[in-house]
């Protein structure tokens, strides 16, 4: 519930800093949020001046370090174990492959990945880019790690949030 209220407060705070708020299918809180911004009427090219533009990212960024600490607690209570995080490395390449990602034998978890991330869809491709992308999104769930420090951290200030990790 805090994760997808933090999402809601994030796309919130960019829609009324002007952006256009889109959410990505099968993900959740702010790591769903996809922002974008236009440049204004009268601007030239339809490109915003450097200073422009450096304002507007660090608007978008004042919005996410809002919610970064939720994010980060989440990720540190919902966090893999290394047995899972170990099953998501190894069953990636496979599960590119049965997407139809050419992957050759006895490509690792780092090459399978960047191959998956890079590939172009072409016509008459027979990759399946749905299951690709939950491949990847499933890995990225598995391996992802809470920051190095936080549950101490949490614990010297006695909010606790470290002591539910799996």
């Amino acid at each position: 519930a805090e994760l997808e209220e933090a999402g809601q407060v994030l796309a919130e705070c960019l829609d009324a800093n002007g952006f256009r708020v889109l959410v990505v299918q099968g993900r959740f809180g702010p790591d769903a949020i996809v922002s974008e911004y236009t440049a204004p009427a009268g601007s030239v090219d339809g490109q915003l001046s450097p200073e422009a533009d450096a304002e507007m990212i660090a608007l978008e960024q004042g919005c996410r370090d809002e919610v970064s600490a939720t994010a980060a607690v989440w990720v540190l209570q919902n966090q893999a174990s290394e047995e899972e995080r170990q099953a998501a490395v190894d069953r990636l390449p496979d599960c590119l492959r049965a997407a139809g990602l050419d992957l050759a034998p006895g490509v690792g978890f780092d090459e399978a990945a960047r191959t998956a991330v890079d590939h172009q869809p072409l016509d008459g491709d027979l990759v399946d880019e749905t299951a690709m992308a939950q491949c990847l999104d499933a890995a990225l769930a598995a391996t992802t790690q809470a920051l190095p420090g936080l549950a101490d951290a949490l614990v010297a200030l006695d909010l606790g949030a470290g002591s539910e990790t799996r």
